[in-house]
């Protein structure tokens, strides 16, 4: 076979187009998350260990643990060939989480007066994110695959737990809290058609949402009456994943 009949069988004449053009998306995998800069602020610096009240402590470069993740979605092909055009809901599922750290030379201001801590632990808090999306997605379908990318805005529904400890390290529970800001996603991945109504699919993903605050209730029992906030710059993610499509 010619170079150039190599290209036209892989490319198009003879490739499917018969796919029905709804789907429905499955996928599990891997997430690495970015590090962040959290901002601890408040009413009561007894809250981080200082005396005096409104207080802020910068913590730069907080590393978050990598994870699983999950989700699913439905969408549609408004067209096939020779190139793809459609849109798609999404429904992701993931945690990000801030393990235990120490910081050394931590900056901090009370009173409207600056200081520096020799060194600062952060304890271990967890933020989970529910973010469904919508997104606009391309594709160019081979003989046997489609490649295709997409993106769009994403409502990220941010679910935030703090351990608290006491003086001595004894874990006294969690305090909870949530914040919601529209953020985005990005997207890449190839198809593999097992029938026309079924494929596999490999999917490399990105999102990105700023500017998240975090404020427990005052009126649980272990912040006490207090005001105290985690604001975190971002939360960044880049995942892999496989999943299984229906067509229908």
């Amino acid at each position: 076979m010619t170079s150039l009949g190599f290209a036209q069988w892989i490319q198009a004449e003879d490739r499917r187009t018969d796919v029905p053009n709804g789907f429905f998306n499955m996928v599990v995998g891997f997430t690495s998350v970015s590090n962040t800069n959290v901002t601890i602020s408040g009413n009561k610096a007894s809250w981080v260990g200082l005396s005096g009240n409104d207080f802020s402590v910068d913590l730069k470069e907080m590393k978050q643990q990598n994870n699983i993740w999950g989700g699913f979605a439905l969408g549609y092909w408004f067209k096939q060939a020779p190139l793809s055009f459609g849109i798609s809901g999404a429904m992701d599922f993931y945690p990000a989480i801030i393990s235990e750290q120490t910081k050394q030379n931590v900056s901090y201001v009370v009173e409207g007066k600056p200081g520096t801590f020799t060194s600062f632990t952060k304890y271990r808090t967890r933020v989970t994110q529910i973010v469904p999306a919508f997104n606009i997605i391309v594709g160019l379908p081979l003989k046997f695959v489609r490649v295709y990318a997409g993106g769009g805005p994403g409502i990220f529904y941010s679910l935030y737990s703090f351990t608290v400890k006491n003086s001595a390290g004894k874990e006294l529970g969690q305090v909870t809290a949530m914040d919601t800001k529209i953020g985005l996603n990005a997207f890449a991945g190839a198809e593999f058609f097992i029938t026309r109504r079924v494929s596999a699919f490999v999917e490399g993903k990105y999102s990105q949402v700023n500017d998240l605050t975090f404020q427990p209730d005052k009126s649980d029992p272990l912040v006490a009456g207090r005001i105290v906030r985690d604001e975190y710059d971002s939360i960044k993610t880049q995942r892999a994943g496989v999943g299984i499509s229906i067509h229908f």
